[in-house]
């Protein structure tokens, strides 16, 4: 089997979305943030321009992404 760099192979897409800071999550707002951690749902945001209705009304976070 022939290995191939991770690069090579995966497109970050994430690299053009704008980020949210840990910090900066609400307990209640209009959308909700997944990210790595072991709750369901790390907080909330009301940061309408964090949303990307084009994939889907999400916050996409994710800190492991690169090598």
């Amino acid at each position: 089997m022939k290995k191939f760099p991770f690069g090579e192979v995966i497109t970050d897409v994430t690299s053009k979305f704008k980020k949210i800071k840990q910090s900066d999550y609400k307990k209640n707002g209009l959308f909700q943030i997944i990210d790595q951690g072991k709750e369901p749902v790390a907080g909330y945001t009301d940061n309408v321009n964090l949303v990307n209705a084009k994939l889907s009304p999400i916050i996409i976070f994710g800190d492991h992404t690169a090598h």
